[in-house]
């Protein structure tokens, strides 16, 4: 039996004002599996949903009443007061070696390291990720720089920005008024640095080669989720909302 998205209100909810957003929320099981018990792309999504939700109702962001519905292509759709359509896109910055290798490393035995520097020349070749992992007693590696850090993690957000601008470009994608994206903060390369001072380099790139692109559909408010922050519409005024919730790690 497949279980409806928002719990008891089914695939489609709807939020009458702030208080009401906040109420049913917090009534949401909104609970992360570990990697080895069952975690799937529904659990980011949620995880992702509510952070972002969240903070722009605390933040005064939203237009109430609104209605948000499940769907796919796009992964949301909002309505709000204004019958204005929004298509929100949830993705996930990140490498897949990088998530096999979280996984394999919950199983191996305490004392075991993970280490980041396997990544730091990527992609591994294909299976390999193992290879972040270390036995207790093996030695690390020299680490990366902040900078290094900070210019793989710009790299690895274009990636995943790029897939979906395709994406909202193909015949096939509802039609909306305007289109976001919330993109999950998996990858590697942020261990190494703070993101928050990358966010003006990502910035530039992301205007540089994707706003230029006038005749493609493109994102009006990209934002990206890292543990208990929430870095609102990077591509332009962009905002550090904080919470205290539950990190997805």
């Amino acid at each position: 039996m497949v279980t409806a998205f928002f719990d008891q209100f089914g695939n489609k909810i709807a939020f009458q004002n702030k208080p009401d957003m906040l109420r049913k929320l917090s009534d949401f099981n909104w609970s992360i599996p570990s990697r080895t018990k069952g975690r799937k792309s529904e659990h980011r999504e949620k995880y992702c949903l509510k952070k972002y939700l969240t903070q722009l109702c605390l933040n005064d962001l939203l237009k109430f009443p609104l209605e948000i519905k499940k769907d796919e292509s796009p992964d949301f759709f909002i309505t709000n007061c204004n019958n204005t359509t929004t298509a929100l896109e949830v993705t996930e910055a990140t490498i897949e070696d990088y998530q096999r290798a979280k996984t394999e490393f919950k199983k191996r035995p305490g004392g075991s390291l993970f280490t980041y520097d396997a990544f730091k020349n990527e992609p591994l070749p294909k299976g390999k990720y193992k290879k972040a992992i270390l036995n207790p007693g093996d030695k690390m590696g020299p680490g990366w720089t902040e900078y290094e850090a900070a210019t793989e993690w710009i790299i690895c957000c274009m990636t995943s920005i790029r897939k979906k601008v395709r994406k909202i470009n193909d015949p096939h994608f509802k039609y909306a008024d305007r289109y976001d994206l919330l993109v999950y903060d998996g990858c590697p390369f942020s261990k190494g640095c703070d993101i928050k001072d990358a966010m003006p380099s990502l910035k530039e790139a992301i205007n540089n080669e994707i706003g230029s692109e006038s005749s493609k559909l493109i994102f009006t408010c990209i934002s990206v989720v890292q543990d208990k922050r929430l870095f609102h519409d990077v591509a332009n005024n962009i905002s550090v909302l904080m919470d205290g919730g539950q990190n997805f790690t």
